[in-house]
């Protein structure tokens, strides 16, 4: 056989050539559009942990309210206890008033019988 033979056509490079020049232009445009579409994903995720840091703050904002509030309302049950407690003496001196009056009112009633 002459070398003639072994070497392939020239029509067979041509084709070859199409096909990676195909292939290496389908990968390009592949490559593009991954580095597109990872864009919009960096961008996605970026715009998602500024609002979970908004989020966040706006979350301890509302935390260190409610435990003011929280704060507030001991302070108020407090108040109101010792209120409770002064009311309670006072019925309890009136009470005592009230029973000493109707036992002296009781016994200058047997004692003018």
């Amino acid at each position: 056989l002459s070398p003639k033979y072994l070497l392939p056509s020239n029509n067979w490079l041509t084709k070859k050539h199409m096909i990676d020049k195909l292939s290496y232009e389908d990968l390009k445009k592949q490559y593009a559009e991954l580095q597109e579409q990872n864009e919009i994903i960096r961008l996605n995720s970026s715009l998602q942990n500024e609002e979970k840091g908004k989020r966040a703050a706006e979350l301890i904002i509302a935390n260190k309210e409610l435990a003011f509030q929280h704060e507030e309302k001991k302070k108020r049950a407090a108040e109101l206890e010792i209120k409770i407690e002064e009311r309670t003496k006072q019925l309890e001196e009136k009470n005592t008033n009230l029973s000493d009056q109707i036992n002296e009112k009781t016994r200058l009633t047997l004692c003018y019988q």
